[in-house]
């Protein structure tokens, strides 16, 4: 024991006249309200000193083993410079009142309290380990996340951020119900532990609602503990500048409550979203900055600029909101908002990763069937050798190879359904996932090329409203249908009269569209489909021209390895014979459906 007395004598300075009473006079009783030179026996005792966690312009915190309880905590002492200024000592009183007044998982809890021999005030609390708020956002901004999860353990992304302050929220929540004001919420004063708690600390500057003011009356002098944005400030201004409303800024404590916490925890929410506070450099700069007006919008300053969530920058926004009044009142619509912003982050990562899978999928399918066609080419090629009379036994090779493509068919119809079904479950989950409705229309835009190919009406349709529904704007000109048309005639100036191909009476007759113009036309917009052109020049035969406009295709008549367009002849009235028809020399399509030969 008199080792472990020695220690704490040293730790805080005790007399020796101090320590040589408590030798003479042990009391194995509990500390009372007056703390004799006995008591220090009993302190030290109880506690063993294990050094320093923390120091600062108040005083210091220093991790001690409780022998009575057998655990580590922390304990925070009034620095001894102070002890014998009544306003420090009522300020630090206070913190130890209400901190311990204040049962909540996100709010240190108070074991203990009492007097050091000399009369500085100290009180026990829980031991926090892990990393502030603050060093989590350095982490953030500093580095890509995989190589932060790498380097210092746990990944660090925005969601986990947010996370973190939607706890600081909840419990502000709480504190305000019980009608106390932090008054200096920042991230070095949040502290996140190993295990996912968020602990609100320092307590030093808070206010019990109705409770008169620690105000210039107690600081009545300008005293900048720390010349720096980022710490705290006392004299006639108390508070965090970077981080502190306008009211405070300006010694208003009148006007300060829920609100102002509010505005410090959307500070918090800007350096989240920008990697700094919203006011920098010296405390005099920074209070001069904010009672100036706003600081940039989020969007503004980040590097994410327009990437950044417009609902986040949003509730950041009406958080920093100038006057009080536009605030959210206290920090429970906050934490709402918050929490409303996590979930549907939450919703959308997982439909993000529905959307990777089903791309994966969509690969798999592709590869698979690029093994069928293969299978089926192979199959063809040896059938296509043999003659009609072979043996039956020399087909079965190929038979074999047929029955292994169509086995493939079936796996790629079934790992299509599946991916398919994972990307309409994205966009159950987000419905306005443009990733996922992305990869449905392309998919559906695909089958309609395919449908229209081969004159499937029924499923052309049914594909055209699928994509349709999911279509973006790459889809848009696609799904006008219309293509574009350059024809030239030699000689120029023949009037073009546009007929498409409709069904009447089970035959394809030409039905008059529209006028085109005079040659030579270049580029001139048509509705996909198949039509005829009607060619006509005074002296010069009538000639019918056929043409099919593909969706966004370009008929031009260029023929294959050339750039220049071959022109229709029209050839001179009289030439023809009456029972002759001419058909001009060019590029055609020929067959596209089943019955084409």
């Amino acid at each position: 024991m008199t080792d472990r007395l020695e220690e704490w004598a040293r730790t805080f300075g005790w007399t020796e006249e101090t320590v040589n009473a408590a030798r003479a006079t042990r009391v194995d009783s509990a500390p009372g309200p007056e703390f004799t030179p006995n008591l220090a026996y009993a302190f030290a005792e109880r506690y063993a000193d294990l050094g320093t966690i923390a120091s600062g312009s108040m005083g210091e915190v220093r991790r001690v083993y409780d022998h009575q309880l057998e655990r580590t905590v922390a304990m925070k002492v009034l620095g001894a410079d102070l002890v014998d200024d009544s306003a420090f000592q009522r300020r630090f009183a206070r913190e130890a009142t209400i901190t311990a007044g204040l049962q909540h998982p996100g709010i240190m809890p108070v074991y203990d309290r009492g007097l050091l021999p000399d009369g500085r005030p100290w009180f026990t609390m829980r031991e926090v380990t892990g990393e502030t708020l603050a060093h989590k956002i350095e982490r953030f901004h500093r580095a890509p996340s995989a190589l932060l999860a790498s380097a210092e353990g746990e990944e660090v992304t925005q969601r986990r951020l947010v996370e973190a302050l939607l706890r600081v929220c909840e419990a502000m929540t709480y504190a305000h119900h019980e009608e106390v004001a932090h008054r200096d919420l920042k991230p070095h004063n949040i502290m996140v532990g190993p295990f996912g708690e968020v602990l609100v600390l320092d307590w030093g500057l808070a206010r019990r609602g109705g409770e008169a003011s620690v105000s210039q009356t107690l600081f009545p002098q300008l005293v900048i503990i720390q010349d720096d944005a980022r710490q705290t400030r006392a004299g006639q201004v108390l508070g965090t500048p970077a981080y502190m409303p306008p009211e405070q800024a300006i010694g208003d404590l009148h006007q300060m409550g829920p609100a102002s916490d509010v505005y410090s925890l959307g500070a918090i929410l800007y350096e989240m979203l920008t990697g700094q506070p919203p006011f920098q450099g010296t405390a005099e700069e920074a209070i001069a900055a904010l009672t100036a007006g706003p600081p940039p919008a989020p969007s503004e300053v980040s590097d994410e600029g327009q990437h950044l969530s417009a609902t986040l920058e949003a509730i950041c926004n009406r958080a920093m909101a100038r006057s009080a009044a536009d605030r959210y009142p206290t920090a429970r619509p906050m934490a709402t908002a918050l929490r409303e912003w996590l979930e549907g982050a939450r919703r959308l990562g997982r439909a993000e990763t529905l959307v990777e899978e089903a791309e994966a999928l969509k690969n798999t399918v592709s590869s698979i069937r690029e093994q069928a066609q293969s299978l089926w080419g192979r199959a063809k090629s040896d059938l296509d050798e043999l003659a009609p009379f072979a043996p039956i036994e020399s087909r079965y090779t190929a038979w074999g190879l047929q029955d292994q493509a169509e086995s493939l068919e079936v796996q790629a119809a079934l790992v299509e359904s599946e991916w398919e079904q994972r990307a309409r479950s994205a966009l159950t989950l987000v419905p306005d996932l443009d990733s996922a409705h992305g990869l449905l229309a392309d998919h559906y835009r695909e089958q309609l090329e395919m449908a229209e190919a081969r004159h499937d009406a029924p499923t052309a349709v049914r594909m055209e409203r699928f994509l349709r529904l999911h279509a973006r704007p790459r889809h848009l000109t696609f799904l006008e249908g219309s293509g574009t048309l350059t024809l030239h005639t030699d000689p120029p100036g023949a009037e073009v009269r546009l007929f498409r191909y409709a069904p009447k009476n089970r035959r394809l007759v030409p039905v008059f569209e529209r006028m085109l113009g005079y040659t030579p036309l270049d580029e001139i917009s048509i509705r996909h489909g198949s039509y005829v052109l009607e060619l006509s020049l005074p002296g010069h035969q009538t000639v019918s021209y056929p043409i099919f406009i593909e969706r966004t295709g370009h008929w031009d008549g260029v023929p294959p390895g050339e750039s220049e367009t071959c022109p229709i002849r029209l050839p001179p009235q009289g030439i023809l014979g009456p029972n002759e028809r001419y058909i001009p020399s060019g590029w055609f399509w020929s067959g596209g459906d089943p019955d084409a030969a």
